[in-house]
């Protein structure tokens, strides 16, 4: 029996990490990364006992991802055990803004730029709901509405790993100011002295300031 033993085959570029070959008999040990030898020159092998060998893996990049191989070989014969390390680029969602406002039944484009390496998976979310996206990735919310408004989240993921960040995005709905009386003008007879209340209705999003203009007629 042969086995690798590491915590994480996800490291972050730049990142070290030690991966452990153990063997249930005695024999001579070897690393290969694909098929050629492991580079001495950036990362350590370590022989720690006749069964066992270890492989420090240092300041890694990108190109380090890839199969690596412990070799294990006695007077029985030879074995092998392979370990898939991925190296990745944590995505980063540089300058997306984390504010919108639209004004009602808007079509609402919302972007979310995210990069990271290897490829870089975009996906919405509103409520643990999945959302529909354009193809560049954007978030489009034809004929928005105030239940649209809120908070959605933008997730970058790293294409077939568990590597991920989300980013929360606010949605602010707005509606221009609506005068909800029919009449465009009402007279009002009042003598000195006398209070004279007049009403005026309107609605909008966020609510509107109601000013007031006096005409003297002479």
């Amino acid at each position: 029996k042969l086995d690798i033993i590491s915590s994480d085959p996800d490291v972050q570029v730049g990142r070290n990490t030690l991966l452990l070959c153990k063997a249930d008999s005695e024999g001579e040990m070897s690393w290969l990364k694909g098929d050629e030898d492991v580079d001495a020159d950036r990362h350590v092998v370590e022989k720690i006992d006749e069964s066992s060998s270890k492989l420090a893996l240092n300041n890694l990049e990108l190109d380090d991802a890839g199969i690596y191989t412990c070799v294990f070989e006695n007077d029985h014969g030879t074995k092998k055990s392979n370990y898939q390390i991925y190296v990745y680029q944590t995505p980063d969602f540089g300058n997306t803004s984390t504010y919108h406002e639209f004004l009602v039944n808007q079509t609402a484009t919302i972007p979310c730029v995210v990069s990271g390496k290897p490829a870089v998976e975009i996906l919405w979310f509103r409520n643990d709901r999945h959302l529909r996206i354009l193809p560049d990735r954007s978030l489009q919310i034809l004929g928005i509405q105030q239940e649209d408004r809120g908070t959605y989240t933008c997730e970058g993921r790293i294409k077939g790993r568990p590597i991920m960040r989300e980013l929360q995005i606010s949605v602010v709905v707005n509606e221009p100011p609506t005068v909800l009386i029919n009449q465009k003008g009402i007279k009002v007879s009042a003598g000195p002295n006398t209070t004279v209340a007049i009403a005026c209705l309107v609605k909008g999003v966020p609510t509107p300031n109601i000013s007031w203009i006096l005409y003297v007629y002479q």
